[in-house]
């Protein structure tokens, strides 16, 4: 499929932040924007130009977020506070309606948010949060994603692949299941299956599944306490930043 992507950053140079306005005049939407990567990438875009809609669970967070993006030098950001545990398909249809009154276009969405509840084996795994991590991880990216693609499909009505808009997901496990990673190893190979078929139907989109290497966030430090071998956020942001148009 010409549309899918698979980029795998951790056998690829990574590339320092950029400081020109190229992303001018986009839109992007981040969820999970007030974690460790979706907060710096937000911070990012918002410098190259674009109008960042930040989607968050927190509102305390998101006021913080735009704080910094603002004293950054970015373009000012809308903030949408949203529980991705417990939103319904209704609450995303309005969700975006009401980001249709509020920008033009969307040209990215960038799918950051994720639970993690700790390593733990199947035979013990808690089984609420085995139901939270599922919900949050591949539940809520889904459901959000076939809300917006009415609205994608009108970005690009002639398939052309330079106005195509761009749908990412975050791969920060492995690509071949390990041990102990339990709901949420489960719930990001159901989102690479989801990510497939959704470039497989439609051909206007551009869908890139980024792989991670590891890196410190607050996840990452849950996993692996001592925080060896882990790369800063930002590093990672930076090229993602890169990967959008």
């Amino acid at each position: 499929m010409s549309n899918y992507n698979y980029i795998d950053l951790r056998e690829t140079p990574l590339l320092p932040a950029e400081k020109t306005q190229r992303l001018k005049g986009k839109h992007y939407l981040i969820t999970g924007a007030t974690g460790g990567l979706g907060s710096v990438l937000a911070i990012q875009l918002a410098q190259q130009g674009a109008v960042v809609v930040a989607l968050a669970r927190s509102n305390k967070k998101l006021d913080a977020l735009y704080d910094r993006i603002m004293a950054a030098g970015g373009t000012e950001p809308l903030m949408v506070g949203m529980d991705l545990l417990t939103a319904t398909p209704d609450q995303y249809d309005a969700f975006v309606y009401s980001l249709q009154q509020s920008i033009p276009r969307l040209d990215g969405v960038v799918h950051c948010a994720a639970h993690f509840g700790g390593l733990a084996p199947l035979i013990s795994h808690d089984l609420q949060d085995w139901g939270k991590t599922i919900q949050v991880n591949l539940n809520a990216p889904c459901l959000i994603t076939q809300a917006l693609l009415p609205w994608l499909r009108e970005a690009n009505p002639q398939n052309m692949a330079a106005n195509a808009p761009v749908v990412q997901f975050m791969m920060d496990c492995t690509p071949a299941p390990k041990a102990y990673w339990g709901a949420y190893s489960v719930a990001k190979h159901g989102l690479l299956g989801f990510a497939q078929v959704l470039a497989a139907e439609e051909d206007g989109l551009q869908v890139q599944v980024v792989q991670c290497p590891a890196m410190i966030t607050k996840l990452y430090l849950e996993a692996y306490p001592s925080g060896n071998r882990a790369i800063t956020a930002n590093t990672v942001a930076a090229h993602i930043a890169q990967t959008l148009f």
